[in-house]
C-alpha cells in the first residue's frame, strides 16, 4: 500500500481525515504490528531508521530493506523473517474494517 504525501499531491484533494484512536476504522488483527519488533530483532536493524524510511518514502518494506540492509537477502533465515513480516503486514491490512 503506497499512500505518501507525494501520492496525495498528484490528486486534487481538499480534505484528509485521520483515524484517531479507532474512530473511523478498526484493525481487527490484534497483534498490532508485532511484525516490526520480530523483524528488526531478526535483522538487527534500527527500528527507528527503518520506520522513518517507511513513513517518509513512497516505498514498500522490501524496497526499504534493500536500501538499508541489502545484505539481509543473502541469508535464508533473514529472508524468511522478511517474508514473514510481509505476510503479517498483509494480514493486518486485510483485517481493517471501516466503522459505520
Amino acid at each position: 500500500m503506497k499512500n505518501s504525501v507525494k501520492d496525495i499531491k498528484n490528486y486534487d484533494i481538499k480534505t484528509i481525515y485521520f483515524n484517531c484512536f479507532d474512530t473511523w476504522l478498526e484493525i481487527g488483527d490484534k497483534t498490532k504490528s508485532a511484525w516490526g519488533l520480530e523483524l528488526f530483532t531478526a535483522l538487527n536493524l534500527s527500528a527507528k531508521t527503518t520506520r522513518n524510511m517507511l513513513l517518509t518514502q513512497n516505498k514498500e518494506l522490501r524496497e526499504v530493506l534493500e536500501e538499508v540492509a541489502p545484505y539481509v537477502f543473502a541469508n535464508p533465515d533473514k529472508a524468511a523473517a522478511i517474508a514473514s513480516a510481509e505476510a503479517m503486514i498483509q494480514e493486518e491490512i486485510a483485517s481493517i474494517q471501516l466503522k459505520p
